[in-house]
């Protein structure tokens, strides 16, 4: 007796979980790429919109994942998360964001303070006493000079 073999089509996503990231700027933006194709567990989808406050960070994330969801690229296990600044943003509109992460347990937040470039900074040391924006600064330039806002060339290669 013949074996019958299904020939139905399925969508075949390699099992991982999926990030997709909502960020502030160019420098966030520019850290982030880096990593893809590096981390094989993960699939990062970074995107910057119009507007760097909470709300238009979330409205951005939200942007995203309607789009993975009309397309069927969205799955249980992906996350959608939120990286912004504390900068000057108003109580209500952190407020805002944090209600938004609340809402669902595959959202989240990652909130820099006072900075992002402190992230950069942990690739080389533990950031110890770096609190303001000039500590870290002063201190990243250290390990690499002249460093500028945005510039992807800059950042610590992890590849």
């Amino acid at each position: 007796m013949a074996r019958l073999q299904s020939r139905r089509k399925t969508n075949n996503r390699n099992y991982r979980t999926q990030f997709v990231l909502a960020v502030e700027g160019k420098t966030e933006k520019a850290y982030f790429e880096q990593f893809k194709g590096h981390i094989s567990e993960v699939q990062l989808m970074v995107n910057t919109g119009k507007g760097s406050n909470p709300t238009a960070v979330m409205a951005q994330a939200d942007r995203m994942l309607e789009d993975l969801r009309s397309k069927g690229s969205l799955r249980a296990g992906d996350q959608a998360w939120c990286v912004i600044d504390r900068d000057e943003w108003e109580d209500d509109q952190i407020q805002e964001i944090w209600s938004w992460a609340s809402q669902r347990g595959d959202r989240g937040i990652a909130l820099s303070l006072p900075q992002f470039e402190w992230w950069l900074l942990l690739h080389f040391e533990d950031g110890t006493g770096a609190g303001t924006r000039k500590e870290i600064l002063d201190r990243l330039n250290r390990y690499i000079p002249d460093y500028q806002k945005g510039s992807s060339s800059q950042l610590p290669n992890e590849g």
